[in-house]
């Protein structure tokens, strides 16, 4: 029995059915481990189990695991369907707890392993690592377990063990952590990060893995050389999240609202300290913008006597710039150009404590409906009223005249209680045009270009593109300039965003706020620049200073892996840049009713990627002594000449190959290369056409608590035409299937308009066409039927199938 099971979990990985292959390896493996009779050879039968379980049964999970895209997450995908009650415990598979370990040697605290018939509701956050399974409830077949098989979770982790080489050994941790301290000394930098913790959840989360785990690689050839602990809440679990499944290791914490989660400060502060965690990320929304989390961290830490690194801008200047009025009245003090409002004129004067004197703040508020009407007739109707402390779309509203004001004021009151509301002019036809910045602690600023964003719905971005084409290269070079000038005035440190509205009519521009994180849109820039923005993060927190950034380097124009000041002060026109970077946001809304966001489940994600490979190079330059010695790298063979799924490689592993060497079983060996070592030339960036990420996958979903956004696809070309072309293509190729509805369909049709090809759109352009609903897309009447038919017998049909 046990040996046929096994025998279709690899029919169906060969077959490309892996949730078939897993189910199939789980029943292989609950036979090999199932409890004997008793009698004179119990012990040496639960031996000889044990013994399958932990060789042709670990094979199979791994192999399963691998033929999936899920990875080892899919393993939750039986449970997926289950409803959760906020902060109820999750039903999935769960991840066994490993012990985190100091730099000291010292372990840290964790929650006890859950025993015995499945674990309680959590009442507190446990940590799980990533490949350690363990099953809930556990079922009858695993009640009693042989000697030396606990349960799944001890098969899973010996998988894990013997399937790779790299990582695991104290011999090999000691090794890379001595490579990674020579890269960060060599460099200025003074702290180590190796583990890291993720207080996001989504997008966020995912992009900080994707491109923090690529720098690793390429650096020092192991992915995994910094740790991710993510916060993982019920309903994240439930929907099959796929930063869950990319993170080392996940703490479950409360479901419900990012209040109980993902930002709450006290909980994250509580996870840095019990995880052992050198620093910690934010990405953006929930608390990235809250001053207080690296306050509160910051003095915990000194308390007992750790260091652990807050990714971002300190406190004191987060909290003056999470001001719009602050940030406003800073920005007219360092002489950057700002549009007319309430505070014309008005400068202040940043405090150690970031907070600015009260009596410079106050006047530059307005406190009465009375004094918005005197300013909107000073400055011209129309005007934009904000709440100083609103984002996102909220606490913002335009007003054409006098009676909107008044309607509009008790609205942003409303919408951000208690925030401090100031009144500004409305720039008609403008732009959104945005400067990506970055500094440290060393006193560096730069800017990595820039981004335009002027496709909003209701002031949230829609599409995104660089560089920006509108502007002038001597306009856009001042916008630049002054987004410097103004980091280097209050020392910020990380990177951010200087947006700044753009008027084409007579190419004036003037300062909306600087965004103190890093925002969705930030791929673009590294599109069009090369330079990884959480990779860069990271050298900053690590104190390294920003001309000693490898990719920042690259920019520049200097050697990628040399070391030494370089003049950043150059700022590279739009003009020179080789390429145009154009984004889309993919967000479960629907656009029929006015893009309300939608919840369910996603049952399938099929997008396909059009990328080119980086050529390499034979003995281009000699990799640094951090790189591990440069090993052939793996190519896939022609379907009939593939290995058997178990079939040993014949090819031996090199043990002095470096830890990122190894070959799969279903994997032939390259060609041979000419003499010389062949190593990735870093120096000439790899053309890429389009590609995308998400957040969930298949068998995942989008639950009530997460953002609409769930997926970011990008498109570059030499021109902005065939950038756009290539996103009309790739939106065109996305396919999505579940209960939730997305603007995929719209979006393609906006690229075909005839003001967005000309690129004479402003913020406006989307709301009019929304209002107006001149932009719609027509179900043909015949697949209308056709649909609908067919859902009606699957909806019937429900009750027979598995569930």
């Amino acid at each position: 029995m046990s040996r046929r099971l096994g025998a279709a979990a690899a029919q169906s990985a060969r077959a490309g059915r892996p949730h078939a292959a897993q189910s199939a390896a789980l029943k292989h493996l609950q036979g090999c481990c199932a409890p004997v009779a008793a009698g004179p050879d119990a012990a040496a039968a639960a031996g000889s189990r044990a013994s399958l379980a932990c060789t042709s049964g670990a094979l199979l999970l791994a192999c399963a695991a691998s033929a999936s895209a899920l990875s080892w997450g899919a393993l939750r995908s039986p449970f997926s369907k289950h409803v959760l009650a906020p902060g109820a415990a999750s039903p999935a598979v769960l991840r066994a707890p490993v012990p985190a370990v100091s730099r000291s040697g010292a372990p840290a605290a964790l929650p006890p392993l859950p025993s015995g018939a499945g674990s309680p509701a959590l009442a507190q956050p446990r940590s799980w690592s990533r490949c350690a399974f363990l099953a809930q409830p556990t079922p009858p077949r695993f009640a009693a377990t042989p000697p030396g098989i606990a349960s799944v979770s001890a098969v899973a982790e010996l998988s894990r063990k013997s399937s790779t080489r790299k990582g695991k050994d104290d011999a090999y941790r000691a090794d890379l952590e001595s490579r990674m301290w020579s890269y960060v000394r060599e460099r200025g930098g003074d702290t180590l990060i190796r583990r890291v913790l993720i207080a996001n959840n989504g997008m966020a989360a995912t992009k900080t893995i994707m491109s923090i785990q690529k720098w690793a690689y390429k650096t020092f050839g192991d992915e995994h050389a910094v740790e991710f602990v993510v916060m993982a809440s019920a309903e994240d679990l439930a929907a099959n999240a796929e930063f869950i499944r990319r993170a080392d290791e996940f703490v479950e914490v409360p479901g419900g609202p990012n209040t109980n989660n993902y930002a709450n400060v006290q909980l994250i502060v509580d996870l840095c300290i019990s995880q052992n965690v050198d620093a910690l990320f934010v990405g953006w929304g929930h608390a990235s913008e809250n001053p207080k989390l690296g306050e509160m961290l910051k003095r915990k830490s000194v308390e007992l006597g750790r260091t652990i690194t807050f990714v971002g801008p300190t406190s004191p200047v987060m909290r003056v710039l999470g001001d719009k009025i602050g940030s406003i009245l800073l920005a007219q003090k360092a002489g950057v150009s700002t549009m007319p409002w309430n505070g014309d004129g008005m400068t202040a004067d940043l405090q150690a404590d970031g907070t600015l004197p009260q009596d410079q703040f106050d006047a530059a508020c307005i406190f009465s409906i009375e004094q918005a009407i005197e300013t909107a007739n000073r400055i011209g109707y129309p005007v934009m009223l904000k709440a100083s402390e609103g984002g996102g779309g909220k606490g913002i509203r335009k007003a054409d005249n006098e009676e909107m004001l008044r309607i509009a004021y008790p609205q942003v009151l409303t919408e951000v209680p208690g925030s401090p509301i100031f009144l500004v002019s409305y720039c008609s036809g403008a732009r959104h045009l945005e400067v990506q910045v970055v500094g440290d602690k060393h006193g560096n600023a730069i800017a990595l270009g820039g981004r335009d964003c002027s496709t909003q719905r209701r002031f949230q971005k829609i599409f995104e593109e660089g560089p920006p084409l509108i502007a002038p290269d001597h306009i856009f070079d001042q916008m630049m300039r002054q987004a410097v000038d103004l980091c280097r005035s209050i020392g910020y440190q990380s990177a951010g965003t200087v947006e700044w509205m753009y008027q084409p009519a007579d190419d004036k521009f003037f300062f909306l706020e600087l965004n103190p994180r890093l925002q969705v849109e930030h791929p673009v820039t590294e599109g069009i620049t090369d330079v990884s923005l959480p990779g860069t993060q990271l050298h900053v927190a690590m104190g390294i200073p920003l001309y000693n950034v490898p990719e920042v380097r690259r920019f520049w124009g200097a050697d990628y892996d040399g070391v030494g000041e370089i003049d950043l002060t150059h700022f590279k026109p739009s003009s020179e840049y080789p390429k145009h970077v154009m984004a889309a946001r993919i967000t479960a809304e629907n656009p029929d009713e006015g893009f309300k966001p939608t919840s369910g489940k996603i049952d399938r994600i099929n997008f396909q990627s059009d990328t080119k490979v980086r050529r390499g190079s034979a003995a281009s330059h000699t990799p640094p002594a951090h790189r591990p010695p440069p090993c052939p790298l793996p190519r896939i063979a022609p379907a009939a000449a593939r290995l058997p799924l178990f079939a040993p490689s014949p090819t031996p592993l090199n043990p002095t190959a470096g830890p990122s060497c190894a070959f799969s079983a279903s994997v032939a060996p390259m060609a041979p290369q000419p003499p010389g070592p062949v190593t990735e030339d870093y120096s000439r960036p790899p053309p890429i056409q389009v590609w995308g990420y998400f957040s969930v996958v298949a068998d995942g979903g989008v639950h009530e608590f997460a953002d609409s956004q769930f997926g970011h696809l990008f498109a570059t070309g030499e021109t902005r035409e065939e950038a756009r072309k290539a996103l009309v293509l790739a939106l065109k190729e996305l396919f999505i299937m579940g209960d939730i509805r997305t603007t995929v369909e719209y979006l393609g049709e906006l690229l075909e308009t005839e003001r967005f090809k000309m690129n004479t759109i402003d913020t406006a352009w989307l709301d009019g066409l929304i209002r107006d609903k001149s932009v719609s897309v027509e179900a043909a009447p015949m697949n209308a039927v056709i649909n609908a038919a067919v859902y009606r017998g699957w909806d019937a049909a429900r009750p027979l199938t598995y569930t």
